[in-house]
């Protein structure tokens, strides 16, 4: 048998390496900064669920950080967007930018309504939670919950599925020294 340590280690890219780290569903939350007191009850409680790591600019920017570059790295990198639907954010020219940065990047993109505009453009068939209506706002809530909660257990069953990947690599390629 190979006795160098970490042998099959070289046989991974370094995409499959990533992969083998990224068991946590990573959520980009978009708003306008006027509805941060509206957003920040809703944020808490997701960046409370297990497996789940959210990134809020007013929460997570860095001091010194690049504010743009960081942004359009965090969209990137995120497996999920939410968008904090409102009148403020259908004029703010930084939301517009990041629905479109998401989606040029294929992101799943969950649009919340926080009043009665509705998303238009880029986001005009795309199904949203509405939070609009009192009346229904525990219900879109959990449908909204359940919808992330569903994301993280898809997300750790293919990290499980590149774990075993990799695994049999590592065998493969320890079976391949010793011969």
């Amino acid at each position: 048998m190979a006795t160098d340590e970490n042998s099959y280690v070289k046989f991974l890219t370094k995409k499959e390496a990533r992969m083998a780290d990224s068991g946590v569903l990573k959520i980009f939350v978009s708003h306008s900064a006027k509805d941060l007191d509206k957003i920040k009850p809703i944020f808490k409680h997701i960046s409370s669920m297990q497996g789940t790591k959210t990134f809020l600019a007013e929460e997570n920017l860095e001091p010194s950080s690049e504010v743009i570059q960081t942004i359009i790295d965090k969209i990137k990198s995120a497996d999920m967007f939410l968008v904090f639907f409102s009148k403020n954010a259908k004029e703010s020219e930084y939301v517009q930018q990041e629905i479109g940065i998401a989606k040029g990047y294929n992101k799943i993109i969950a649009p919340i309504l926080l009043d009665s505009n509705t998303p238009k453009a880029m986001l005009v068939n795309t199904n949203y939670v509405n939070l609009s209506d009192k009346k229904k706002e525990q219900a879109e809530l959990r449908r909204l919950y359940f919808f992330i909660a569903d994301n993280v257990n898809q997300k750790n069953q293919n990290k499980k599925l590149v774990d075993l990947g990799i695994l049999a690599i590592g065998v493969g390629a320890l079976l391949l020294n010793d011969k």
